[in-house]
């Protein structure tokens, strides 16, 4: 008789388990991706609450509570920002049209997030998602 000890796996053994793999991870990557893109956008949202927060300190710190020339996004104020956050890289800017003190914030390098921030003076944030 011819008996042989069969040891190992086939290359189609081996092929089908690689296709099966890949499938899997076609379908999971899209969903990571998707996990990734919440996460950044709940990391920017907290970062847009810290800033709030750190304007209306400064409010405080210089009396200026309620007053309506206070700027949040002057250069003084973005510095002392950076210092009471540890954010280091964002942008934030007044609106324009703004009588109540809203502020823009653009999280720096944010990838393939398109949104941005509108702080309020009273300390609210609303994420405003841009296409």
């Amino acid at each position: 008789m011819n008996n042989k000890n069969k040891k190992g796996f086939t290359l189609i053994e081996i092929i089908v388990v690689l296709v099966i793999l890949a499938i899997l991870a076609a379908a999971a990557i899209p969903t990571m991706n998707g996990f990734i893109n919440e996460a950044k956008i709940k990391q920017y949202t907290a970062e847009a609450r810290a800033i709030a927060v750190a304007c209306r300190m400064i409010e405080i710190e210089t009396d200026s509570v309620d007053k309506p020339g206070f700027n949040c996004a002057e250069n003084s104020a973005t510095d002392r920002i950076k210092e009471l956050t540890g954010i280091e890289s964002f942008n934030i800017g007044a609106l324009i049209s703004s009588v109540n003190g809203s502020y823009e914030y653009y999280p720096v390098g944010n990838g393939s997030i398109k949104s941005y921030f509108l702080i309020q003076r009273d300390g609210t944030v609303e994420a405003v998602i841009v296409d």
